[in-house]
């Protein structure tokens, strides 16, 4: 049996494995990025480079955290806030397979809240997909949640705080 470490090492390996740049999460520093008027400021500090086996090990033990701009993942994460959580869900993981994506991981869901990445193969589409996806969300709930990355904004609001544990789905 995989345990639960080696699981999200394997997730965050595949998550990371095309970003060039990185983001850590620093105590008192604030960076800030200004894109089309939009400024944004975060604790999380820029790094070049690809991330480490040894980077993704101290993120798992949580002694710093890691983000990658959403830009450079194959993921769309869709962020939900309301009181619909379960069939949220429920939809979302049922529209994503119906449009042929495999790979559905849940990082956070709480009685509001819940986040879900979706890895995409490389033949999807993303920006194609991510407007489907809403489109038909729209149809069916109210709006209570937003799809990262959002279009002309900042790398750093368009992180993807990578998670320290995951419900992940192998089917």
């Amino acid at each position: 049996m995989t345990s639960q470490s080696t699981n999200i090492h394997k997730l965050l390996s595949e998550l990371t494995k095309d970003a060039t740049s990185y983001y850590i999460k620093q105590d008192n520093r604030l960076s800030s990025e200004t894109v089309n008027g939009n400024t944004i400021f975060s604790k999380y500090k820029l790094f070049k480079g690809k991330i480490t086996d040894a980077l993704i090990e101290k993120h798992i033990n949580r002694e710093i955290e890691l983000a990658i701009s959403i830009k450079d993942a194959n993921v769309l994460v869709f962020e939900y806030r309301g009181n619909e959580v379960y069939a949220f869900k429920v939809l979302l993981t049922s529209l994503a397979k119906y449009e042929g994506v495999n790979d559905i991981v849940i990082v956070n869901y709480d009685v509001n809240s819940l986040t879900i990445l979706l890895q995409l193969e490389k033949h999807i589409d993303k920006d194609s997909l991510k407007m489907r996806l809403e489109k038909l969300l729209e149809d069916k709930l109210p709006k209570e949640w937003r799809v990262l990355p959002l279009e002309n904004k900042p790398n750093l609001a368009n992180l993807l705080y990578l998670p320290h544990e995951a419900f992940l789905n192998f089917d």
